[in-house]
């Protein structure tokens, strides 16, 4: 294993407890500024959504839940809209993975909220499934 792909700080308790896992720690994509790869366009309605919330003096945020999985990813998103609503702000929401493996979907519906769809999108929220960090981080004013 190469010793650049992982922490030892974040990796060395737990590796000695789980030994039967690859450790690998963080890892990076290409650099989207080097000239001599593909180049990531965004889509004009993201870069628009971006520069106008900040022409009418809102800060933009990205909320990612990259590989996360939630058992309720309706209710996880209606408490994000809310939450978005509430703050004011312009929100860019990537829900990563949060919609695979719901146990909320199908005939079998559980829960307070399971009777409820998706709840719509405000326009406050542009909604993406991924997007390069590093190309939109520079364009917003938080990222969580």
């Amino acid at each position: 294993m190469d010793p650049s792909n992982w922490c030892v700080p974040l990796s060395t308790g737990c590796r000695s407890l789980l030994p039967h896992l690859a450790w690998t720690g963080y890892w990076f994509l290409d650099d989207a500024n080097d000239s001599t790869k593909k180049k990531w366009t965004p889509p004009a309605d993201l870069v628009a959504f971006i520069d106008n919330a900040h022409a009418i003096g809102k800060r933009v945020v990205y909320i990612g839940f990259g590989s996360i999985v939630v058992s309720d990813p309706d209710a996880m998103t209606r408490c994000v809209i809310d939450a978005i609503i509430q703050s004011g702000v312009h929100a860019i929401l990537s829900k990563g993975w949060s919609d695979r493996l719901s146990t909320k979907k199908g005939n079998h519906p559980e829960g307070d909220n399971a009777a409820l769809s998706p709840p719509p999108l405000p326009s406050q929220i542009y909604s993406i499934q991924s997007v390069p960090h590093d190309w939109l981080f520079p364009r917003i004013d938080a990222a969580c």
